[in-house]
C-alpha cells in the first residue's frame, strides 16, 4: 500500500480515508473532491496517475483539516491506530504533517510491522540540503530530488508534483535513487515545452507512456501490455 496524508488548512471537513480516483478536473476521495492541480490534491493525482501506469493500486488518502494543528493531530491519531493493519509500503506527508518529533513517536511506538519508506518534502528535513522531495527509512535519508535539478522548482505546486511521483515511483519498487532520478526526468520533460503546474500534472501519464518502457523497462501502450 501506499498512503498519502495531508492535513489541508482551506477545508472544512472531517477526517477522510479512501483510495484516490480521478473524475474530470478532480480527484477524489470518497464524497470528498479536491482540485488535482492545487496542492495536496496535486499530490495525490500525480501519484494516481503514476500508479494507474504501472497497472498498480490506487493510492489510500487520509486528509483533514488542519484547523489550528487539530487535522495533523488527528491523522496521528488515526496512523497510531491503524496503521499496523495497513502496513503501508511507502507513508507520504504533506507540509504540516512533516513533523519529526510525531513521526518518530509514530516509528518508535512500534504500530509499522516493517519499516515503511518516507517521503515528505523540505519541512521534513530542511537540514539536509536544497531539496524539493526526500525519501528515507527509518532516520537514513536513501535520495533526494534536488531544486537545481528540477526546470520551474520555484513553481507553486512543484514541491507536491515531486513528491507525488518519488512516492508513486518508490512504490513501484525501484531503488529510492531510481525513483528519484525518474521523478526529476519526468517533471522536466513535462515541463519542457508548457508554463503552468496544471499543464506540467496534465503531461505526466504522456511523459510516462512516451519514456518509462525504455527508463523503466515497463512498457505499455493505451491499456494493452
Amino acid at each position: 500500500m501506499i498512503l498519502l496524508c495531508g492535513a489541508v488548512s482551506e477545508m472544512n471537513l472531517p477526517s477522510v480515508f479512501g483510495q484516490a480516483r480521478h473524475d474530470g478536473d478532480s480527484v477524489c476521495v470518497g464524497d470528498l473532491r479536491m482540485a488535482r492541480v492545487q496542492g495536496f490534491g496535486a499530490m495525490v493525482s500525480v501519484a494516481l496517475s503514476i500508479t494507474s501506469y504501472f497497472r498498480l493500486d490506487a493510492p489510500h488518502v487520509i486528509v483533514a483539516s488542519d484547523n489550528d494543528g487539530e487535522g495533523s493531530r488527528e491523522i496521528y491519531s488515526y496512523l497510531a491506530g491503524h496503521t499496523s493493519e495497513m502496513s503501508p509500503e511507502v507513508l507520504v506527508l504533506h507540509r504540516s504533517l512533516q513533523d519529526v518529533a510525531q513521526f518518530e513517536k509514530l516509528r518508535e511506538s512500534g504500530v509499522c510491522s516493517t519499516s515503511p519508506l518516507l517521503v515528505a518534502g523540505a519541512g521534513m528535513l530542511s537540514a539536509r540540503g536544497d531539496g524539493l522531495a526526500y525519501i528515507f527509512r527509518d532516520d537514513k535519508l536513501l535520495a533526494s530530488v534536488e531544486k537545481a535539478g528540477v526546470a520551474g522548482a520555484e513553481l507553486e505546486g512543484s514541491e507536491e508534483v515531486v513528491i507525488g511521483m518519488l512516492s508513486a515511483l518508490a512504490y513501484t519498487g525501484l531503488e529510492p535513487e531510481t525513483a528519484a532520478v525518474y521523478a526529476g526526468r519526468t517533471y522536466n520533460a513535462a515541463a519542457q515545452t508548457v508554463a503552468g503546474i496544471g499543464e506540467i500534472i496534465d503531461l505526466i501519464p504522456v511523459v510516462a507512456k512516451q519514456n518509462y518502457c525504455a527508463w523503466a523497462g515497463v512498457c505499455y501502450t493505451d491499456n494493452a501490455k
